[in-house]
């Protein structure tokens, strides 16, 4: 039967493992295609993202089809678009009366008659465009950092007590209904981690390999 000591030692070697193979992750070039592919993916006002939930309530990831098709997915045949709110720039030239910049008045000439030019005017409106969800394309898969883990953990219980006990910060274990694995929130004097209870080892291992990196943030939550 292994020591305390030497029990923490493997804990360490793996954590040390998995320190390392994050730094790998976020240097390597799947990062660099995951960042790039996120980046064609625009982020919606609070209006559209409104609207985007009561057209389609399971929505998760939406763009033109333009966006999917460079992304190597077409449009799966009878799916209806959704909709948004696009800005549309319109540029015009007009004659309007040459205006004094002092007075804001017209110039005039000898005559009396207002002074004309041709101006080019500016403004934005908006037009409905279509969009679909990710779940209406098929195709080729979007990059992902790093495969969901499955199956079962031998010791569960001790491995998730050891995990805890090495963690820099302190950890609960709740019931999180609203679908994230877990968050953490910087208080007055340190952080803390709330981790869904089931799967829990694995969150316990992303917070404590991952939030070295940052070490300015506030919260986050960690999303399956």
């Amino acid at each position: 039967m292994k020591t305390l000591e030497e029990k923490k030692e493997e804990l360490k070697n793996i954590m040390d493992m998995l320190e390392t193979g994050v730094k790998e992750v976020f240097t390597s070039d799947k990062f660099k295609e995951y960042l790039d592919t996120m980046s064609k993916f625009h982020n919606y006002s609070v209006k559209n993202i409104l609207w985007l939930q009561m057209q389609n309530p399971s929505a998760q990831r939406v763009a033109g089809m333009k966006t999917w098709n460079s992304l190597g997915r077409k449009i799966t045949k009878g799916e209806k678009s959704l909709r948004i709110l696009a800005p549309y720039k319109h540029k015009k030239e007009i004659e309007m009366d040459k205006l004094n910049p002092k007075t804001n008045t017209p110039y005039v000439d000898m005559g009396g008659n207002p002074i004309r030019e041709k101006q080019r005017v500016e403004w934005i409106s908006f037009k409905s465009v279509p969009v679909f969800d990710i779940s209406q394309t098929n195709g080729k898969e979007l990059p992902t950092l790093i495969n969901e883990l499955e199956g079962n953990v031998n010791n569960y219980e001790h491995m998730k007590s050891s995990l805890v006990e090495v963690a820099k910060i302190p950890v609960e274990f709740e019931n999180i209904e609203n679908g994230s694995k877990g968050y953490y929130q910087l208080g007055e004097n340190r952080g803390r981690a709330t981790i869904r209870a089931k799967n829990s080892h694995k969150t316990v291992i992303t917070i404590y390999i991952t939030l070295p990196f940052f070490p300015n943030v506030v919260n986050c939550s960690f999303m399956p």
